[in-house]
């Protein structure tokens, strides 16, 4: 079980990569969010950065490990930051003992 710790590490890595989605046009801004799992909303309200933080702050920490995974899988990012959120989906993943001896 991800402790709320694990949880607000996860939300801040992702939310660096979500910045990378003000890349795409106003227009095809709320198909990227769709692709990642975020909701969309009207382009006629804000910046695309504005956009993209009020979609993923409306993401539930339960739908917070599928739009990493899609962003990760969408490839907006680079290997040290897919490691570090790697790291953490696996530490939340609760995954099994492994022993020092084999």
């Amino acid at each position: 079980m991800a402790d709320s710790r694990d949880r607000s590490t996860l939300r801040q890595l992702v939310g660096d990569l979500v910045a990378r989605l003000d890349a795409n046009t106003h227009a095809t801004l709320n198909d990227a969010f769709i692709k990642v799992g975020m909701p969309p909303n009207p382009p006629e309200e804000g910046t695309k950065r504005e956009r993209g933080e009020r979609s993923y702050a409306q993401v539930p920490d339960s739908d917070l490990h599928t739009v990493a995974r899609n962003l990760l899988a969408n490839g907006y990012a680079n290997t040290a930051q897919r490691h570090r959120i790697e790291d953490v989906l696996w530490a939340e993943s609760s995954p099994s003992e492994i022993p020092s001896r084999i």
